[in-house]
């Protein structure tokens, strides 16, 4: 689950994203547009989606999570990010969940990767850990995620760090009414619940889950 890793206040997105693996984009000018509240620090527009990854030492391909961001941000508290950060200013250069499953193969920094049919070099790796929709995870620079993706406006949330001393909920009825029938704004606790609430009664592992508890 990312949401625990999440370094900021408040999470915006599109309004039909019931959970967040979810794909429902966000054009990244609303999360910018969120500056112009003084209450807001820093707004950073982050992409998630999945790429194909090829295992070096079987040659099988399989589905892996990208998250990409500004790389002069920290929108995450996960394991290894802070350290092995500025190494995403190169091109062509990610971090790998060192936590992800074993179909990807055992990753090592320094590695050549083949992503979405590019070769990327691994500088430093991180603990993300999968979930019920991915495997593992690498994190790249949104720079770096240009290359590999035909839509550059548009990102899949966005985090927001407040000012000290900010209403959080009045802060997240300003977000939502940028464009009220698009953006809905949570806090991470919130969506943790919500996210939750989703896999244990929108979803047939959930109820199986559920009926198993019961």
């Amino acid at each position: 689950n990312l949401i625990p890793h999440f370094n900021a206040d408040l999470v915006m997105m599109h309004k039909s994203k019931i959970h967040m693996m979810k794909s429902a984009d966000l054009n990244k000018y609303i999360v910018h547009q969120t500056l112009a509240f003084d209450e807001v620090e820093e707004a950073i527009p982050i992409n998630m989606n999945t790429r194909s990854f090829r295992n070096q030492s079987t040659g099988m391909v399989y589905d892996i999570g990208i998250i990409a961001f500004p790389v002069d941000t920290l929108p995450f508290k996960a394991k290894g990010l802070a350290e092995n950060i500025k190494t995403l200013r190169n091109k062509n250069t990610v971090l790998f969940d060192s936590l992800s499953r074993k179909i990807y193969g055992k990753v090592k920094k320094g590695q050549e990767l083949e992503i979405a049919d590019r070769k990327f070099k691994v500088g430093g790796l991180i603990e993300f850990g999968p979930n019920f929709t991915r495997n593992g995870w690498v994190i790249m620079s949104d720079s770096n995620w240009l290359r590999i993706t035909p839509e550059p406006h548009y990102v899949n949330f966005g985090l927001i760090r407040a000012k000290p001393g900010t209403d959080l909920q009045e802060l997240k009825r300003k977000i939502c009414n940028l464009n009220p029938g698009e953006v809905i704004a949570f806090t991470a606790e919130e969506q943790k619940k919500r996210d939750k609430h989703f896999w244990t009664t929108a979803t047939p592992f959930g109820i199986v889950f559920g009926t198993g508890l019961v």
